[in-house]
């Protein structure tokens, strides 16, 4: 037995009980993706021989238990055994915080007490001194009556009453003025208290990493994991120079992070990778086919009858977007035609009730921004198209999207063209501001690209605090040449529309995103930008090019009739076209006009003038011109045709 209790006593001796150590971490690095972050943290850690504990407090509650990674840096013969994970909550710091408010709101009192005894007793010698004073006075006056006072009694006697006085005076004002601050510092307190009761339990995580050391050693421990509280989203300033021919591109991460704990002079990675988007590789299950008696449809309540109104059945999708406020959402789509399947660009797009909408661009593509989340009514619109009203539901930091088909509508009456300039774009004119143009190519970041994603390396130190604010932090600035395509079309607009077209001439996408366009550093339009790989086109419509004018002028309309019976009526139309380039280099302009199409064989139209530099498009009757236009030159483009038919036939549609 004896034998026995020795060899326990000597196994004991070679086993050391883990030790707890508990160390602080802090954040190092932060690679932020679409919608979550992983987050990399170093702690310093005096451990000892055999086996440690070490405890990591006040972790974020949002980290993922699974995605915890931890390794030993530098070379240290050192083994990871366990990694566990934690939550705590903070209800018992709650009680003990307001504990110690309550013992601090008593001593406060009991000082209160003390400098209310003092007042006490201070007006206690108050009463004593003056009750002195007033006898002093009647055996002076008895003194005096037996010729025994003098003026030095007198003196004294005064000066003993007014010293005691004043002292007694200024202590009773110190006591109050005590009582005063002590009651400011008791309210503080209690405010404090009150707002820690009104506080939420709140929860945090705790690490225990279980680690054997071969020997005692200070070390470096690198701690790795994922959080769902953070993303980024990407966002452009496009500034064109129009004579230089040149696109300034700002490329701009918005980042946001809640985690609840602020990530201070950190290396900032962006990625377009999304991880953990599938966790293993998806299995095929059996595919069975049967049969079932048809279920009775229930019907629903039909929509008001209107012969332009329609209410269609469109899937809209819902992407994340985590940039957005708490309960605010957005709206993207693509407008096209239902027969041609073309894009139709200026639709307008209005919500009812929300003053918000858009109207679509070249491309067909609109962007509803700033949503508050709820159900709403898309009146969907386009002259010449039947109206659509789309129920959707917008949710919070969702992004709704939807595929609209038009179908095209015999109009009524006049057709009327409406040009608006939208408060909303000047607003946000306001707030981007401009700046002058960098003409060198600038890169903010280390840019690599991999076959699944691209990473944006911040080459400095960067903060960003966990409020959940949407923080800017930019990429890259690029210079790319750019084209121009100038559109005209005076009989519609007194304008030339100007286009511009770049190369992504970069290694990385340009991600889909708002774009701010700037034109000669002037604010012109505010976009959404869709994915743009290397190599592929930047599209941006530019609007309106204020440098190149446009007008249409009838200078002659007569009518002349031939024949008395069954003649014939002849009206010409004479119009002057005046386009001047105020511009300092050349433009290529492409102008657009039209003759009318006869729908009776009886009706004949000719095109008098011009007979050359001008080309019609097909059955439509489209006139095109492609014209050359030098800087600071006027062209004067006439256009002259013809409109015969029988007098006894009326025509419509004459201009």
């Amino acid at each position: 037995m004896k034998r026995f209790m020795l060899i326990l006593l000597a196994f004991l001796s070679t086993v050391t009980l883990a030790k707890e150590i508990q160390t602080e971490s802090k954040v190092v690095s932060a690679t932020v993706f679409r919608n979550r972050a992983m987050v990399a943290r170093k702690a310093s850690v005096n451990v000892s021989k055999g086996q440690n504990t070490v405890k990591l407090s006040e972790m974020t509650s949002d980290l993922l238990d699974e995605t915890v990674r931890v390794s030993v840096q530098g070379n240290y013969r050192i083994k990871i055994l366990d990694v566990n994970v934690e939550r705590q909550f903070t209800t018992e710091i709650q009680k003990e915080q307001i504990r110690d408010m309550q013992a601090k709101i008593d001593s406060l009192e009991e000082l209160k007490k003390v400098a209310s005894d003092q007042l006490a007793i201070l007006e206690s010698k108050k009463v004593f001194v003056e009750s002195l004073k007033a006898e002093s006075v009647k055996i002076e006056n008895q003194k005096m009556l037996l010729e025994k006072s003098t003026v030095q009694d007198w003196s004294n006697m005064l000066g003993f009453v007014d010293t005691n006085l004043n002292a007694i005076y200024k202590d009773v004002r110190k006591q109050n003025q005590r009582i005063k601050e002590l009651d400011e510092e008791i309210t503080a307190i209690q405010r404090n208290m009150r707002q820690t009761q009104r506080d939420e339990a709140k929860d945090y995580k705790e690490i225990f990493i279980e680690l054997d050391a071969d020997r005692a050693a200070s070390i470096v421990l690198e701690i790795s994991y994922i959080t769902q509280s953070a993303s980024w989203y990407p966002t452009y300033d496009a500034r064109v120079d129009i004579d230089d021919q040149t696109i300034e591109l700002s490329y701009y991460a918005m980042v946001q992070q809640s985690t609840g704990e602020d990530w201070q002079d950190v290396d900032l990675v962006f990625s377009t990778a999304e991880p953990l988007s599938v966790k293993s590789i998806p299995e095929l299950q059996r595919w069975y086919l049967n049969t079932r008696t048809p279920a009775l449809r229930r019907s629903r309540p039909s929509a008001p009858s209107s012969p332009s109104v329609s209410y269609p059945r469109i899937n809209v999708d819902y992407t994340p977007n985590f940039g957005l406020a708490n309960g605010i959402g957005a709206i993207s789509g693509y407008v096209r035609s239902a027969t041609s399947r073309e894009p139709l660009p200026g639709t307008n797009i209005t919500l009812q009730g929300s003053g918000l909408g858009s109207a679509t661009d070249l491309n067909g593509n609109f962007f509803i921004a700033n949503v508050p989340a709820g159900n709403y009514q898309l009146y969907v619109n386009l002259i010449g198209y039947g109206r659509q009203v789309i129920r959707v539901d917008v949710l919070a930091k969702q992004t709704a999207k939807l595929n609209i088909a038009l179908e095209e509508q015999a109009l009524e009456g006049e057709e009327v063209m409406v040009m608006a300039e939208s408060d909303m774009l000047l607003d946000q004119a306001k707030t981007v501001g401009s700046g002058s143009v960098k003409k060198e190519k600038a890169v903010y970041t280390q840019v690599e690209q991999s076959e699944l994603a691209t990473t944006f390396k911040v080459p400095v130190k960067s903060s960003v605090p966990g409020d959940n604010n949407t923080h800017k932090v930019t990429l890259a600035i690029d210079e790319l040449p750019v084209s121009f395509d100038y559109t005209s079309i005076p009989k519609k607009v007194p304008a030339v529309f100007l286009k511009g077209k770049a190369a992504n001439t970069n290694d990385y996408p340009l991600l889909e995103g708002n774009i701010n366009v700037f034109v000669d550093n002037e604010f012109v339009n505010k976009t959404y930008l869709k994915n743009i790989v290397p190599t592929d086109t930047l599209e941006l419509t530019l609007g309106v090019d204020n440098h190149i004018t446009v007008e249409k002028n009838l200078i002659n309309k007569f009518t002349e009739n031939k024949g008395l019976i069954k003649g014939s009526r002849k009206i010409t139309y004479e119009y002057e076209i005046v386009l001047k380039n105020n511009r300092k280099t050349e433009k290529t302009i492409s102008l657009y006009d039209q003759l009318p199409i006869p729908m009776d064989e009886k009706i004949k139209v000719e095109l008098i003038e011009p007979d050359k530099d001008i080309k019609e498009l097909g059955n439509d009757r489209k006139l095109d011109w492609t014209l050359k236009i030098n800087a600071g030159e006027e062209k004067k483009i006439p256009l002259k045709y013809v409109v015969e038919f029988p007098q006894n036939l009326s025509v419509y549609g004459l201009e």
